[in-house]
């Protein structure tokens, strides 16, 4: 019987714990060298979660037979945290109050807005694989329309993957339940403990959450 661990070389890798995962499959090229595995992380939320997106970023980069790339899809508000998180090879940004806009407009002048707003960040390429992270009908559209082999996470219509589960049990019972974001969205990746600290990989001096955090500071002393 095969261990459920397997060995590759001298190292060994662990399977993975979550529903639709595979972020260790191989994808080898005709000259039977490994390639670059493309994979979408769509966290829509505000800056906060984005930056506890952070570790899950660091663990798939980690991965020891596979060159994982990452691109994070995000609210294009958001693009300037998304930037400076260590290991992000891309940024697709998302006007998601653009896409409010269309949703409430009607007919064809509609459908022709959306054509020419999807022109504006969805990519043509596929993705190896496609994790998102934020429930609720707007953020699974996003995802749904973006292109890629393997999907996982919170799709609207389909069983809710354990990770979101956790997520929502302790939310409603938070006072019983010691909850971090960075667990939950680490659990859709290789599970490689301890979790490290979200990491940047620049100054946050001129960047959005750099003014956002100094206005948080001033106004925090006025109180």
């Amino acid at each position: 019987m095969e261990p459920n661990n397997r060995r590759r070389g001298s190292k060994t890798v662990l399977p993975d714990r979550h529903e639709n995962a595979s972020s260790h499959r191989e994808i080898a090229n005709p000259h039977g060298e490994f390639a670059v595995r493309k994979i979408a992380l769509v966290q829509l939320a505000r800056f906060g979660d984005l930056v506890q997106t952070s570790p899950l970023i660091q663990n798939l980069k980690k991965t020891s037979d596979v060159n994982n790339s990452v691109t994070l899809v995000v609210d294009k508000r958001s693009a300037d945290v998304a930037k400076i998180l260590s290991g992000v090879d891309d940024v697709l940004e998302v006007d998601l109050e653009r896409a409010a806009e269309i949703v409430a407009a009607h007919g064809t002048v509609s459908y022709r807005e959306l054509v020419e707003w999807l022109d504006t960040w969805r990519p043509r390429e596929p993705f190896d694989q496609l994790i998102l992270l934020n429930q609720g009908d707007l953020p699974s559209a996003i995802a749904s329309l973006i292109p890629a082999r393997q999907r996982s996470g919170p799709f609207s219509g389909t069983p809710l993957p354990r990770p979101h589960s956790y997520l929502n049990i302790a939310v409603a019972h938070r006072e019983f339940n010691r909850l971090h974001l960075c667990e939950v969205w680490a659990a859709y990746g290789p599970m490689i403990f301890p979790l490290p600290e979200p990491l940047i990989s620049a100054p946050l001096n001129g960047t959005g959450f750099a003014k956002l955090n100094n206005s948080y500071k001033s106004n925090a002393g006025n109180i």
